[in-house]
This record gives structure tokens, sequence and C-alpha cells, in this order.
């Protein structure tokens, strides 16, 4: 089980709610998120815990982690220009509260290996933040970084060059990369997208 399996069932499980409006996305994706941690953690929590990114049965929290970027993503494309800012901000300040909400009050830890519903808030807050920054350096300040809008068309080339790169130079080394390796990776793979 890996990444890209993670990924391709998590697509299909929040399929069906790309065709409803943001707004009963947000329900949808917090029925998910209490359906995940009520009833499948406790039930699978030993398949969770011991298998990659969660293994199979945290693909509903993937989804969820989906549908919520889908919401930022319609947000982002349904405003008019000046308020594309205001939704996105707003959209990044609620899952932030929510996910201290759930760290602080409830308890609940931002961890990534049982992908529980704060790290899906955390998640969904930090890369709406990250948005909300490039869209500002990119669309009101008019600042272009040639190197990341070329990462960026090519996001799974790179996941999967990258992918391939890092297993070989586990198999050659038969350590942790040092960084050197790790500078050598990155200038490769930089230099596959341009090339």
């Amino acid at each position: 089980w890996g990444i890209l399996q993670a990924i391709g069932l998590a697509g299909i499980l929040a399929l069906p709610f790309l065709f409803i409006s943001w707004q009963w996305r947000i329900p949808a994706g917090v029925i998910l998120l209490g359906c995940y941690y009520w009833v499948t953690y406790p039930a699978f929590s030993h398949s969770i815990l011991h298998g990659d990114h969660g293994g199979p049965y945290a693909c509903v929290s993937w989804a969820a982690l989906i549908i919520g970027a889908t919401i930022a993503g319609d947000l982002f494309h349904a405003q008019q220009p000046n308020g594309i800012l205001k939704q996105l901000i707003g959209f990044c300040v609620a899952c932030s509260v929510m996910a201290i909400i759930l760290v602080v009050i409830l308890g609940l830890p931002i961890s990534k290996s049982t992908v529980n519903p704060s790290y899906v808030m955390a998640s969904l807050a930090l890369c709406s933040l990250l948005f909300i920054v490039f869209y500002i350096l990119g669309e009101k300040r008019k600042y272009s970084i040639p190197t990341l809008e070329v990462l960026g068309k090519n996001a799974l080339l790179l996941f999967l060059i990258h992918y391939v790169l890092v297993k070989a130079m586990h198999i050659l080394t038969l350590k942790s990369a040092s960084a050197w390796i790790v500078a050598a990776l990155a200038l490769t793979i930089y230099l596959l997208c341009f090339g």
C-alpha cells in the first residue's frame, strides 16, 4: 500500500461529492472525518497505525482532505478578483480554528500516521495559507517564479522522478541521505523538469 493507491482510493471516495456545491461539501467532509475518527479508526486502528499513510482504511480521512481542498479551489474560482483573498483567508482561518480546537480542547494531536481530523484541518490550513501567499505574490504583486511554475506543471512527473531517484540513492548508499545527496537529487529533478 503506497501513496498512489491512497490518493486513488481517496479520489474515488471523494468523487461523488465533487458534483455538489461547496456549501454542501463542508458538512460532507466533516461527516467523513467524524465517521473515520469515531467509527473506522477504533475498529481498524491496528491496520491504520501499521500501514503506510494510514493504510486503506485511512482513505476516508484522505477523501475528506480532498473534499476540503476542492472547497478551497471552488472559493478561488467562483469569486470576483477582490473577493478571492477574503474567501481564502476565511477558509484558512476556519481550518486553523478547527485544528486548534481539535488539538487544544479535544486533545487530538496532529498525526500524519493516523491521518486524524486535526491533521486534515491543519493540512488544509497550511496549504490554503501557502496558496494565499503565492496568490498575493503572483497575482497581486506580479512576481514571477519560473522554477515553481515549471515544477507545478509537472507535479506528477516530479513525484515519480523523485520516488525513483530516492529509491536508487537509498539502494546505492544503504544509509540515510547526506546533504550532498539531497542537493544532487534536487538538482537532478530540477534539470529533468526543465529539460
